[in-house]
């Protein structure tokens, strides 16, 4: 009996040793303290039944409280007569119809701004078009004109040296690949001074040259001489 006691002396001792050892690491880790010992003792404190009523009674209090407070508040602040929230709820439709409205009245005038300018646009693009088309064709005009008055005055030259030297003149452009060139000033010569200058082709080849010069001015077609270099009486004698 007494070895009995000794051995459930000894797991007490135990035991509580390790409680406290239990206890001792759960301070030193921090979980646990002053409050939370004071939390586990309200715990334990009362019963499971007195705590659940002391929570509804509270619960109670608090909705009290609540009501309390929507009361005072509605007091202090009561609610618009059912007419005027109409009437308010009336206004407020009518606002946002007139601020839609706006809207698609302003969207409107934006779309025919847009329109308006885009054929604005349109037309100052056809003026634009029709300026340049008619700036190309003065400068065309005035480029033909320069053209024709070199061409007279070429022709003037040819006729106004001896035949000997617009011969070789031709012939110089014939060598360099203008003989259509060629061809036109004969066209376009008084016909006794072209007449002269073909006489100066006198060797086979020349003759040949002569030859096919004289079928091209013939296949020409229209002459191409100025209005003022067919007069006669301006070849040299």
């Amino acid at each position: 009996m007494k070895t009995l006691w000794t051995i459930i002396n000894a797991l007490i001792l135990v035991h509580c040793a390790a409680i406290a050892l239990f206890v001792l690491w759960l301070w030193q880790t921090g979980r646990i303290d002053g409050a939370r010992v004071q939390q586990v003792r309200e715990l334990f404190r009362s019963p499971v039944a007195v705590a659940k009523a002391e929570e509804a009674a509270r619960a109670d209090e608090a909705a009290r409280q609540d009501a309390e407070a929507a009361e005072h508040a509605r007091k202090q602040d009561p609610p618009l007569p059912s007419a005027v929230q109409v009437r308010l709820t009336h206004d407020v439709g009518a606002e946002a119809d007139q601020a839609m409205q706006r809207v698609r009245d302003e969207g409107e005038r934006l779309a025919a701004e847009l329109a308006r300018r885009e054929s604005s646009l349109r037309e100052e693009q056809a003026d634009l078009d029709r300026a340049k088309k008619a700036w190309e064709t003065s400068i065309a005009g005035s480029e033909d004109a320069a053209s024709l008055e070199q061409f007279r005055k070429s022709v003037k030259l040819y006729e106004s040296v001896p035949p000997k030297q617009a011969k070789q003149m031709l012939t110089g452009l014939i060598d360099g690949g203008a003989r259509s060139q060629a061809v036109a000033y004969l066209d376009a010569m008084n016909p006794r001074t072209a007449a002269k200058i073909l006489r100066e082709f006198k060797s086979e080849e020349e003759l040949k040259l002569a030859s096919g010069l004289l079928e091209e001015i013939r296949t020409r077609g229209t002459p191409s001489k100025a209005p003022t270099d067919a007069d006669d009486a301006s070849a040299p004698p």
